[in-house]
């Protein structure tokens, strides 16, 4: 656990070289990378945490990404970090992406699984939708919506176990820190990608609906130093349908 002047983050960190920092998704934990840093760990300084909002850190309050970047700074501080590699999901990739815009420094390269970007207009108002239903019935009323909607469906086959996990990981957040991050979410704007300098790995699941291709298509066109990559049988939960072929295009990545 680390404290910080708002509240405590909790945080996890194994191994020993250089760094890898994990950073999940809306309505996620760090629980999501247990195959990464299985993977990574005896190679490389593995760092995951659970964003303010989230899982086990306590909520401050109104989140912003802003705040979370500034968050994800204090981390690399104490674990006295100078520089490291990031793997972002969901929402993490959205946060890792104004993160190297304002610390370009202590960032040697991204991987982000399902680029978010700013919210455009349709996305908001699924956002706001879901805000209305979580205050009015808590989170149990839209799980089971999130669940078809963000696990490939060819995997729901092969491991039905992912919908329990999932559920899990919602139904496990505070109903005020997930309401604070989606509110943060809707209010977000997107980083200037011409700006980040480092190269860039965007993953996308072949059966994402809520970050499909074209998001990630159109991110990479920005980037000086992006490549895109496809994920067959996975939706938006890359980490956890498909940790092999993550993990595989990480190892590529940390070799360039």
């Amino acid at each position: 656990m680390i404290s910080t002047a708002k509240n405590i983050i909790s945080a996890e960190c194994v191994g020993e070289g250089e760094a890898i920092v994990f950073v999940h998704g809306l309505g996620s934990t760090s629980s999501v990378w247990e195959a990464q840093i299985r993977h990574f760990k005896s190679r490389f300084k593995t760092i995951r945490y659970d964003l303010d909002g989230s899982g086990r850190s306590s909520p401050s309050g109104e989140l912003t990404v802003k705040g979370w970047v500034e968050d994800l700074s204090r981390l690399l501080d104490y674990y006295e970090v100078k520089a490291a590699h990031f793997v972002g999901h969901s929402l993490g990739t959205l946060i890792l992406q104004h993160f190297a815009v304002q610390y370009p420094h202590k960032v040697i390269d991204l991987c982000l699984l399902g680029t978010n970007r700013s919210p455009n207009e349709q996305r908001r108002k699924a956002l706001a939708d879901r805000i209305n239903k979580v205050t009015s019935n808590g989170l149990s009323s839209i799980v089971d919506a999130v669940v078809e909607g963000t696990l490939s469906p060819a995997i729901l086959k092969k491991k039905p176990e992912l919908a329990g996990y999932v559920r899990e990981l919602l139904l496990g957040q505070s109903d005020s820190g997930y309401l604070a991050s989606l509110h943060a979410v809707m209010g977000a704007t997107a980083a200037d990608a011409t700006q980040i300098k480092c190269p860039v790995l965007a993953i996308y699941g072949a059966e994402d609906k809520v970050s499909p291709q074209a998001v990630a298509e159109t991110f990479v066109a920005e980037l000086p130093r992006g490549e895109l990559l496809a994920v067959d049988e996975c939706g938006h939960w890359h980490p956890i349908e498909q940790p092999a072929a993550i993990n595989t295009a990480l190892d590529k990545q940390l070799r360039a």
